[in-house]
C-alpha cells in the first residue's frame, strides 16, 4: 500500500514506537523506508558559528538514526537515512513531497481530556497539517 515511508525521529523513546510500528507496517512488504532527523535551526546562529556544537549534534542524530535502523535490518526492512538542519516541521513536510512519500509515519503524544485544547500546536498535529501525503501518528 505505502512505497515511500518517511519516518522522522528524534531522541525520545516515541521514536522506537515509531520504529515498531513501521516494522508491523511493512511486514512483508518492499517499500523505501527513510528515516529522518531535523536538526533545528537557532535564531540568529549560524551552523558555521558553532560548528564543532552542530558536529556534535549531528552526530548523535546520526548515531540514533543507525541505532533504529539496526532494528529495521534485523526485521528484513530497507532503510536509509537523513540529517538535515532547519525547521522541523517544514523540513519534515519538504522532505516528504521532495521524495514523493506515500506516508509519513512519526510518534505523536496522546492529548489530555482535561485539557482539550493542549497539545494541538505540537509538531505532529502540525505535520499532520501541513503535509500533502498521508500521516500515521503513533501513539
Amino acid at each position: 500500500m505505502f512505497d515511500k515511508i518517511l519516518v522522522p525521529v528524534d531522541f525520545s523513546e516515541r521514536s522506537d514506537r515509531a520504529i515498531d510500528a513501521v516494522i508491523d507496517l511493512v511486514a512483508g512488504g518492499s517499500p523505501c523506508v527513510r528515516l529522518f532527523h531535523v536538526i533545528e535551526a537557532i535564531s540568529g546562529l549560524r551552523v558555521e558559528d558553532e560548528e564543532a556544537f552542530f558536529e556534535r549534534l549531528e552526530a548523535r542524530a546520526r548515531k540514533v538514526l543507525a541505532q533504529h535502523g539496526n532494528r529495521l535490518t534485523a526485521a528484513g526492512v530497507e532503510w536509509d537515512s537523513e540529517v538535515v538542519y532547519g525547521s522541523r516541521v517544514r523540513g519534515i513536510v519538504e522532505k516528504a513531497e521532495e521524495m514523493s512519500a506515500d506516508l509519513i509515519l512519526l510518534a505523536s503524544h496522546r492529548l489530555e481530556p482535561e485539557r482539550p485544547g493542549g497539545g494541538w500546536g505540537t509538531l505532529s498535529y502540525q505535520v499532520a497539517i501541513l503535509s500533502t501525503c498521508s500521516v500515521l501518528l503513533v501513539k
